[in-house]
């Protein structure tokens, strides 16, 4: 623990990592990299409950309203869009799950690696949110209108497009938020991480 301990306290002076003990080195990384995973999988949780309510609400406003095949075919049409996305998501996040372990260049090539599957993964998530937010926002406004309110949006478009405007508002500063916190600053991280072990081979 005493040599971790001093490792700890040269690797934040910025001083050579060659000089630091190979195990110690390993186990600050590690720490480190487990550190901006957790914020990644706190990310992963919220957003798989999300897509799961999503599938939820829409599959219950085809079971509600089957025979209008215009709520039905925007039912649909929503699950169609999300599916490819979860399933994307769940395949990187489970890759993202795996372990790191081996000599410490094994562990560089791990980060190295890491760090662009979870880059991939920022790109195509803002792709699709490009989609996914108007269609989620679209489906919201959809469910309060014809549940809630008489007439449903037909004869009420002014006040659903409000309702979606603000909608789409909000979700999209929620996602630049989401973004900045759950993706661009782990990966600045992690790229500091690597960058610092490059410096020290």
């Amino acid at each position: 623990m005493k040599s971790l301990d001093e490792a700890k306290k040269c690797w934040n002076a910025n001083r050579e990592l060659k000089d630091l003990p190979e195990n110690a080195l390993r186990e600050i990384v590690r720490q480190r990299v487990r550190k901006e995973k957790k914020v990644l999988f706190e990310y992963f949780w919220a957003s798989y409950f999300w897509q799961f309510i999503i599938y939820v609400a829409m599959t219950r406003l085809i079971i509600l309203f089957w025979g209008d095949w215009r709520v039905v075919s925007i039912c649909f049409v929503g699950i169609l869009i999300y599916v490819p996305f979860t399933t994307i998501f769940i395949k990187k996040f489970t890759w993202m799950a795996g372990k790191t372990n081996g000599s410490s260049q094994s562990l560089y090539s791990n980060l190295k690696v890491q760090w662009d599957k979870m880059n991939d993964f920022f790109v195509f998530k803002k792709r699709f949110d490009w989609l996914g937010i108007p269609v989620s926002c679209f489906i919201l406004t959809l469910i309060i209108f014809k549940l809630w309110v008489p007439g449903g949006w037909e004869e009420h478009v002014a006040g659903a497009l409000i309702v979606y405007l603000f909608a789409i508002a909000a979700f999209l500063t929620a996602t630049v938020m989401e973004n900045k916190k759950k993706f661009k600053e782990p990966l600045y991280k992690l790229g500091l991480i690597i960058k610092e072990i490059e410096r020290g081979q």
